[in-house]
């Protein structure tokens, strides 16, 4: 497990086989947005040889500034390249919820869905067999 920030901001990185389970939260400055850049990047070669899934609970990250969408974007954009093969969001605000589709869709990434709990954004990733 990963993790880096404080009660106000920040972020929780954990590996649970075949999935990154992410909680992410507050409002974050460039040293956060840079520490969860290499932090994500490290965590990739570990999900090999996949497909791998991730689940983002951003119910507490509220629309960030476009210098932190950038790392989010090149992220997601990444993750899909080291084989992610699908990815959910569980939110709470449509903000946030247009946010994260409009960085999802510039960056390549094709199979995202938004869900209300952790537990239906699981079952939402091992739903249907994977693309091959």
């Amino acid at each position: 497990m990963r993790k880096s920030g404080d009660e106000k901001k920040g972020y929780q990185i954990e590996k649970k086989g075949d999935v990154l389970l992410l909680t992410i939260w507050g409002m974050w400055d460039d040293a956060l947005a840079e520490n969860y850049r290499k932090d994500m990047l490290a965590m990739y070669p570990d999900m090999k040889p996949g497909p791998w899934f991730v689940i983002a609970d951003i119910r507490r990250f509220p629309p960030q500034r476009e210098p932190v969408q950038a790392i989010h974007g090149m992220l997601m954009g990444a993750a899909v390249q080291e084989g992610m093969a699908r990815a959910a969001s569980v939110v709470e605000s449509s903000l946030t919820k247009m946010q994260i589709g409009r960085i999802a869709s510039e960056s390549g990434m094709s199979e995202l869905a938004f869900h209300t709990s952790v537990d239906s954004a699981i079952a939402w990733v091992r739903s249907e067999p994977v693309a091959g």
